[in-house]
């Protein structure tokens, strides 16, 4: 019945974190790359976002990806693995970029 800010409920988010095992792994300069690159065209997609995607994350100016988001995720694609995010700007940055390899889960 309850939802995360209009999200998914609370069954959908224990259900989307079942398979989902938290790890901890060591940092690859591989991984630092493409943190940096997804930081990059974060960034430079900036001015692409539409007023549809500042109204979906419920913001007044286009979001970027923070340097702990990139390396979630560059560890994520790294390892096949799916992500769980509260960051609704991260799926307008996946849009605009053309995609991650890793899935990202958005509960909120």
């Amino acid at each position: 019945m309850s939802t995360f800010d209009n999200g998914v409920g609370r069954d959908e988010a224990r259900a989307a974190r079942q398979p989902c095992q938290p790890i901890v792994k060591d940092l690859s300069a591989a991984d630092a790359v493409r943190a940096a690159e997804l930081r990059h065209f974060s960034y430079i997609t900036r001015s692409r976002w539409t007023d549809e995607d500042l109204h979906h994350t419920r913001t007044a100016r286009p979001g970027t990806l923070s340097t702990a988001d990139a390396l979630c995720i560059a560890v994520a694609e790294r390892h096949g693995l799916p992500v769980l995010t509260t960051d609704r700007a991260w799926s307008v940055i996946e849009r605009l970029i053309g995609g991650f390899t890793a899935k990202t889960i958005c509960i909120r």
